[in-house]
């Protein structure tokens, strides 16, 4: 019997947030494969999404999204995949999940969208990206 895919630790992480962390798309595809939850949560909030776009993994946010990951999810702190991906600068990531539907005027709990949370960080590209 194998093991069960969807187990989580007491901080809520699966095996497919620390897949996708580490940026492994071969496992993250296989887990997925073998029923691994795509929109399982994290006590904070985190999806797998929300971990890929904050470590700059492009290719797994595409693989997520194409599986059912939702674009437009929060976490309890309010922030969105595009909220953390713009706030660590990843602008491809940023541009794919704009055109995936991702709410740019979408307000975290303290009132900024992810243009704002762009310029706070310096990330001017990703702002100008954002703010479409």
């Amino acid at each position: 019997k194998g093991a069960e895919v969807n187990t989580n630790r007491k901080d809520g992480n699966t095996p497919l947030h620390g897949a996708t962390y580490n940026g492994h798309l071969n496992i993250v595809e296989f887990l997925v494969e073998k029923g691994a939850e795509v929109n399982t949560n994290r006590k904070d909030g985190n999806t797998p999404l929300h971990v890929a776009a904050s470590s700059g993994h492009l290719k797994i946010v595409e693989f997520l999204v194409e599986k059912g990951a939702e674009v437009n999810t929060n976490r309890k702190d309010g922030n969105t995949p595009l909220h953390v991906a713009a706030s660590s600068g990843h602008l491809k990531i940023v541009e794919f999940l704009v055109e995936k539907g991702a709410e740019v005027n979408f307000k975290e709990k303290d009132g900024r969208t992810p243009l704002d949370v762009a310029a706070r960080y310096g990330h001017l590209d990703v702002a100008a990206s954002s703010g479409h």
